[in-house]
Order: structure tokens, then sequence, then C-alpha cells
């Protein structure tokens, strides 16, 4: 028996089924329908919820404070983008809650607003005081400049900053000391995935995986666990920092720095394209005080 082709078949269904949502709106008109990005944020308002109810246990209602900030990133990276490219393009019409596009951006500005305010009346008025009742005290400031205890904790851990005691060297002989026997020291670092490095190519101050290792012990620090980036994690990185800088200088064409910065990012963007995604790793080394 012979059967139309399967694409000819959906594209003939999926045309009535078009034409009956556009007849939906002009019948019932935009009040019967959400917009999609601020029934997203309503979602997120639901998490503060939960963050807010003094009923839960004070680490779960952390967790939902975190989850809320981690969902704006991305409703951020995705969803407001994608409104702005809609505005860049000069796209005209309307979406079926009768919101334009410009609307749609100044409504969810609105809506962001209060929910980040909402967020950190919850953090500081409530789960921040509790985490510290509890013994988890959260210290803004100058971390090379904290008094770290002999033997008083038992983990120390710095991820990405070993920048504040001067690189890996200085970062291990601060924080080894601050643990008690037992515990755990935790740094994240770069690191070389091939060595040596082709010619031309600054080493940053950076050594293979081993000498890296090697560094931890000794330092007295044994290594207990590793955890090293993919390829797939260092294009997510690299990503948000480029589409933050092209959003940036999308926004910001006349600014007096927007040539030059330009100019950095396409530069260090290359870097990373041709070498520095294939040769540099980062990872999470634990190491163990006996």
């Amino acid at each position: 028996m012979a059967t139309e082709p399967l694409v000819e078949r959906a594209s003939q269904s999926a045309e009535p089924a078009a034409e009956t949502a556009r007849s939906d709106v002009e019948t019932f008109g935009p009040a019967r329908y959400l917009n999609r990005e601020l029934s997203w944020l309503e979602f997120a308002a639901r998490l503060l919820d939960i963050a807010g109810d003094e009923t839960l246990p004070l680490l779960e209602r952390a967790k939902f404070l975190a989850i809320f900030s981690t969902g704006l990133d991305e409703f951020f990276q995705v969803r407001v983008a994608g409104l702005k490219n809609q505005l860049d393009a000069g796209r005209r019409g309307r979406f079926p809650d009768g919101r334009s596009v410009l609307e749609t951006l100044e409504a969810v500005r609105g809506r962001v607003t209060s929910l980040v305010d909402r967020q950190a009346r919850i953090f500081n008025d409530s789960v921040r005081p509790g985490l510290s009742a509890a013994g988890i005290e959260i210290v803004e400031g100058d971390a090379a400049a904290f008094p770290l205890a002999a033997g008083a904790w038992d983990a120390a851990l710095c991820l990405g900053a070993s920048f504040v005691w001067h690189g890996l060297d200085g970062t291990l002989a601060a924080l080894a000391p601050a643990v008690r026997p037992g515990g755990h020291v935790v740094v994240g670092e770069p690191y070389w995935r091939s060595w040596p490095l082709p010619e031309g190519i600054d080493d940053l101050g950076y050594l293979p995986l081993r000498p890296t290792v090697a560094k931890l012990e000794a330092a007295g620090l044994p290594l207990v666990t590793l955890i090293a980036s993919s390829e797939d994690d260092w294009d997510t990185y690299e990503s948000l920092h480029w589409r933050a800088l092209e959003g940036w200088l999308a926004e910001n064409p006349d600014d007096p720095d927007a040539v030059s910065i330009r100019a950095r990012h396409e530069a260090q963007r290359d870097e990373y394209l041709r070498y520095e995604r294939a040769l540099f790793g980062w990872a999470i080394f634990a190491g163990l005080k006996p």
C-alpha cells in the first residue's frame, strides 16, 4: 500500500495547527495567554517561596537560593539574549499575550528586580543569620588577610583563586597549617595537558599534571581526589565570556574603550581556539593532611 512521505504529511498537518493557534489568539484575545518569559520568572518565584519557608532545613533553603541564582543566570544567557536579538532584528509583531519584544523586556526587568530584592532579603534576614548560628559564617573581604588559626579547620578550599596567595605554592603554604590532621586541603588550579609546549606558547607559570600534584605532595598533602574539567566544561566557561563581551560591545558601541576591548576579546578567543582548548586544563585537587 502506497504511503505519502512523512515530511509531507507533517508539513500538511502543521499548517492547520498554526492556523488554529492564530485563530485562537484572535478569538480569545491576549488575556487568555501567559508570556513565556514571565511565566518562567513565576517558576523562579516559587523557588524563593521554598527558600523563604522557615520550616525547612536551613541548608535546603540555602540550596534553593543557589538554584534560583543559577536558573536566573541561564535565563539571561538564553531567554533575555533571545529577546535582545529579536529587538536588534527589528521584530515588530506581538507575542500571544499582547506584549511586544520591548514591552516584554521591560516587564522582565521589573519582575527580576523584585525577585532579586526578595532573594537578598531572604538571605540577609533569615538564611545568613541561621547559618551563622549553626557555625557557618560567610566573611566578605581580602582572603589573604583572614586569620587562619593553626589546626582549626576540617577542610580548607581555594577554587580558582590561588592568586590570592601568589600562586599554588603560596596557597598550599597558607592553607595546610590551618587544617587539622585527617582534614583536607582542596585547590582548583590550571595545568598543561601536554608538555613541552609548542614553541612560542607561554606556560603562564603553570605545570603539567604530574608536577602540579607533586607540589601538593611536597607540602605534605598526598593526593586523594582529582576532578579534571573536560573540553565541554572549558567551552561552556569560555563561551559565557564571549557572550557577555559581545552583548556589552553591542550595547556600548561608542564607549571609548570598545575598540581595545574587542581587540583583546578576539585575541583571547583566537588563542583559546588555536591551542588553549587542546592544551590547557583545570582540575580540583584534594590533598589529605596525615
